[in-house]
């Protein structure tokens, strides 16, 4: 198995533990909802290998949300308000890492 190969199978175990115990958009809950989480952000880009599979560097976020990070989905301004939301979950688990 390649090192690639080996390295996105231990990634669908942590994404899924992530999700069990973040089941919640956190970008969402920022904002007073709860919308089931089905994806899961890196925070710091995942090219960087040392923080690929750090939970201190995932964010579990609705769809929607994810599609808002990568710019495919909602205004500008909402754009620049879920990045802003998504630094403050940053500042947060650099405060609090697990």
């Amino acid at each position: 198995m390649s090192y690639r190969k080996s390295l996105q199978n231990k990634f669908r175990a942590v994404k899924k533990k992530y999700l069990e115990e973040h089941p919640y958009c956190e970008i969402c809950l920022l904002l007073g909802r709860r919308t089931q989480a089905t994806d899961v952000h890196h925070i710091v880009a995942r090219w960087d290998t040392d923080k690929f599979l750090d939970q201190n560097n995932l964010v579990a976020l609705c769809h929607y949300h994810h599609l808002v990070l990568h710019n495919q989905a909602g205004t500008l301004e909402e754009q620049k308000m879920v990045k802003r939301l998504l630094e403050k979950i940053k500042e947060k688990k650099d405060e609090n890492p697990k």
